[in-house]
């Protein structure tokens, strides 16, 4: 390549070469910094989209545990569950009794259907609006899946609202949707470069978890505990002395 230079010509090229690769090195090594810049910056701007994220999680949950008392409690807390999940919460005077404004019912809050459906638009609204083409496609996956649900989301209340599921059916579509929407940060947990955030959102994501499985259970344990507490006392006392499937000693 060089034979046809000059003595000059090969000390320039000589001179030159290293320079060349260097540069290469240079813009190799700033491409990369880019990158991990727009990456670390995706990734705070998707955490930060996660409290919305959460209370959309928060309003649905709230929602199941609402429909799973009106489905299996025929009581009056039934009754005020299918109100609160549909209708709203009726504001309560000093007698306990509804409010009224014009003959008609003052809501204390929205039905929880309303309000899962409030908390989902300003969370599509705020991940549509986040750029994470720079992260893993875990990532990627999970955000695209937890916004598709949404028609499927709204299908289920359409259903429920008609009482057209089961109870069973329900809740488990639910939790389905709800664990959907917890994906998202355990897959940024699991796939961040940053192994502090990582571990902190692990941490979190077990508390969510932990959180919604009481907000599951709170409905069920209630109802069984209100049934208990309807038997006889002397049933529900328990017993003194001796047991009484003590082994005779005949």
């Amino acid at each position: 390549m060089f034979r046809r230079l000059g003595v000059r010509g090969k000390v320039l090229a000589t001179l030159v070469t290293p320079a060349v690769v260097l540069v290469i090195a240079a813009a190799y090594i700033i491409g990369l910094s880019v990158a991990d810049a727009m990456r670390a910056q995706q990734t705070a701007d998707l955490v930060a989209a996660l409290e919305y994220q959460d209370q959309a999680g928060t309003a649905f949950a709230q929602e199941r545990a609402y429909n799973i008392v009106a489905m299996i409690d025929d009581s009056e807390s039934g009754t005020g569950a299918r109100l609160a999940l549909l209708q709203g919460t009726p504001e309560l005077d000093e007698n306990g009794q509804p409010v009224t404004k014009d003959g008609q019912p003052v809501w204390a809050a929205p039905a929880a259907q309303a309000q899962t459906i409030t908390a989902l638009d300003a969370r599509d609204e705020e991940l549509l609006n986040i750029d994470i083409s720079m992260l893993d496609q875990r990532v990627k996956d999970a955000v695209a899946q937890t916004i598709e649900d949404r028609a499927a989301i709204t299908d289920v209340q359409k259903k429920v609202s008609e009482g057209r599921l089961t109870e069973r059916v329900a809740t488990d579509a639910y939790g389905t949707y709800i664990d959907g929407a917890l994906e998202v940060m355990d897959a940024i947990a699991d796939t961040s470069e940053d192994r502090d955030l990582g571990t902190r959102l692990e941490a979190y994501f077990a508390i969510d978890q932990l959180m919604l499985t009481n907000t599951y259970e709170r409905p069920v344990v209630g109802l069984a505990l209100g049934i208990f507490n309807g038997y006889p006392a002397e049933i529900r006392r328990p017993p003194r002395g001796p047991s009484r499937c003590a082994v005779p000693t005949w």
